[in-house]
């Protein structure tokens, strides 16, 4: 089960350690129904920088797929369990069918101008483990908001199980509360937590969004933000959820960043060799927050180096460290 060159551009490999998940070219699934946000969510992102929906909200009389969300995470499970890179489940044409969905809900409130630019996140968070630090999703301030105040660049974080402050959830400072969001984000975080006049003051302007398994919580690019870490439980305490599964996209103008992948159609409906790529990008582009060993990364690397010309110039030459 080891990961190797051969083994992850080999659809077999993939089809013997996540047999549950579906890999294969012939095979489709069906674009997941969804409900569309009001005029409100839209007014709400632009305002305060983040807006949370409940379940019901996003997928309305269709419902969430609670079947997929359990075969996923059982798949994240796996992938922990073989010491495998979890983002590795987005080669998935499940994950696939997910990530479209969510990006395409976001389009439905904010218009055809932003696109499905494949910028994703496979997030499971256990006893072991913690949310990513204070950040924000891209450090770029000038033109990050257009004439009318919309984020050029959007985030939309689903978890698929409930989220909440014991087991990790997102924290955020909204941009009411965030004199550098408009600004240049680069100086150091804390500067928005703290006062000079009032020692911790910040610290009261920090929002927590739990939010249940299907719901969605979208966000600007300039929205500062973090997970946090789970409360281990006492014993004898009882959880309805011990670990915190997620995943993200993000949607955003072409002007701003454009789609990855160079073929037409790639970034939503990728097949087998550019979905392993993209994933092996994105793992090398974040391995700052997901450690991988030295071996995987040596693996990820070749599989980016030999399959570059997959992408778009702007990545590349964005992206020229990675590899």
């Amino acid at each position: 089960m080891a990961l190797t060159y051969e083994n992850i551009m080999d659809i077999a490999y993939f089809r013997r350690i996540l047999p549950f998940l579906t890999f294969e070219e012939k095979e489709t699934i069906p674009d997941i129904p969804h409900s569309s946000p009001d005029k409100q969510w839209k007014q709400v992102l632009n305002k305060q920088g983040v807006v949370r929906l409940d379940p019901n909200e996003v997928w309305g009389e269709h419902g969430m797929p609670a079947n997929m969300f359990r075969k996923l995470v059982r798949g994240m499970d796996r992938l922990k369990e073989l010491n495998l890179p979890v983002w590795l489940l987005a080669v998935s044409k499940e994950v696939q069918a997910l990530l479209r969905a969510i990006a395409t809900f976001v389009q439905s409130g904010m218009g055809s101008s932003y696109k499905h630019i494949a910028d994703y996140g496979i997030f499971r968070v256990g006893l072991d483990a913690k949310g990513w630090p204070p950040h924000r999703d891209r450090d770029t301030w000038e033109n990050a908001l257009d004439a009318q105040g919309n984020p050029m660049y959007i985030t939309a974080w689903m978890p698929i199980t409930d989220a909440t402050p014991l087991n990790s959830c997102l924290y955020f400072v909204p941009r009411i509360h965030d004199p550098t969001y408009e600004k240049d984000g680069r100086k150091s975080y804390m500067d928005v937590l703290f006062d000079g006049e009032t020692e911790y003051k910040g610290f009261q302007n920090i929002i927590a969004l739990p939010v249940n398994a299907g719901g969605l919580i979208s966000f600007s690019s300039r929205t500062l933000h973090w997970g946090s870490s789970p409360l281990p439980p006492v014993e004898g305490e009882k959880r309805k959820h011990s670990n915190r599964y997620a995943i993200s996209v993000a949607v955003a103008r072409e002007k701003f960043e454009k789609q990855p992948l160079i073929r037409k159609g790639a970034t939503e409906y990728p097949n087998f060799i550019e979905a392993v790529v993209l994933a092996a990008s994105l793992c090398l582009r974040y391995t700052h927050n997901l450690p991988i060993s030295k071996e995987h990364k040596l693996c990820l690397n070749r599989v980016v180096k030999e399959h570059m010309h997959f992408f778009e110039t702007e990545y590349k030459t964005n992206h020229s460290d990675v590899a």
